[in-house]
């Protein structure tokens, strides 16, 4: 061998990183359930263009320097997920609250006096 063990790519694969998506999407399964951590409706898994299809989200967003542990990470919707975008987590969960009173995503947004 020529040393390969010690060869690293520069940057993860686009298969790396699906593959640390889905084992993260996993424990957060197990963690916190199925449903979004926004709506707290049922995540639509197996069906990568549903608009309520799992998607990671940071809490802390990664503009502000939160990290991609576990710990930051929640499972939400994609809609509502890119809805969000890099919104502060005091901001988010304002926006959460409202989504179950029963207020739909169009209503919310952060600059709202909630």
């Amino acid at each position: 061998m020529t040393g390969s063990s010690d060869h690293y790519p520069a940057k993860p694969t686009a298969r790396m990183k699906s593959s640390r998506r889905a084992v993260a999407q996993n424990k957060l399964v197990v963690r916190d359930g199925t449903d979004c951590f926004y709506c707290g409706k049922p995540l639509v898994f197996g069906d990568p263009l549903h608009p309520h299809r799992p998607t990671l989200e940071h809490l802390y967003p990664r503009d502000s320097r939160g990290g991609s542990e576990l710990g930051n990470l929640v499972l939400a919707g994609a809609e509502v997920n890119t809805r969000l975008g890099n919104m502060a987590l005091v901001d988010k969960l304002k926006v959460r609250d409202k989504l179950r009173q029963g207020f739909g995503l169009c209503y919310v947004t952060a600059d709202q006096d909630h």
